[in-house]
C-alpha cells in the first residue's frame, strides 16, 4: 500500500488519502475476559499498550472481505484478538468466536478472507 505523502502527490486530498492509508490507534487498553467484553478496536492499526492478564480486543463488525487490521501488543501480557461479536467467524484454525493469542510486544496482521474466515499473521 503507497504511503499517504505519495498519494497526496498525486493530488489526492488529504482527508482521502488517509481513509485509503488507514487510520491508527495508539495507547490502546485491552480489557474484558470474553468476546463480548473486548476492548472494540476503532482503528485498522492498533498499538495495545495496556494488556491485563487475559484480556482482549475484538476486530470490528464493519469490516469488509479484504480489510486488513494490524494488532501491535505491546502491554505486558499476552492478549485475545477475537472475531467481531457473535458472527460465528474464526480466526485460522481456531473455533468459532474464539479469541486469537497475540503475545507481548508480537504483532499480528488480521485480513478478513470472507465473513466467516479471517487468516492470521503473526510476527516472529
Amino acid at each position: 500500500m503507497p504511503a499517504a505523502k505519495e498519494i497526496l502527490a498525486g493530488g489526492i486530498a488529504a482527508p482521502a488519502a488517509d481513509a485509503i492509508t488507514g487510520s491508527q490507534a495508539l495507547a490502546v487498553s485491552a480489557a474484558g475476559s470474553t468476546q463480548a467484553t473486548a476492548t472494540v478496536l476503532s482503528a485498522t492499526d492498533t498499538q495495545i499498550t495496556t494488556a491485563a492478564a487475559s484480556t482482549g480486543v475484538i476486530l470490528p463488525l464493519w469490516a469488509q472481505p479484504g480489510d486488513e487490521f494490524w494488532v501491535y501488543n505491546g502491554g505486558a501480557n499476552a492478549v485475545l484478538v477475537y472475531p467481531p461479536l457473535a458472527s460465528g467467524a474464526s480466526i485460522g484454525a481456531g473455533a468459532a468466536n474464539a479469541g486469537f493469542s497475540v503475545a507481548a510486544n508480537k504483532g499480528a496482521l488480521f485480513k478478513m478472507m470472507g465473513p466467516l474466515f479471517w487468516m492470521p499473521i503473526l510476527s516472529a
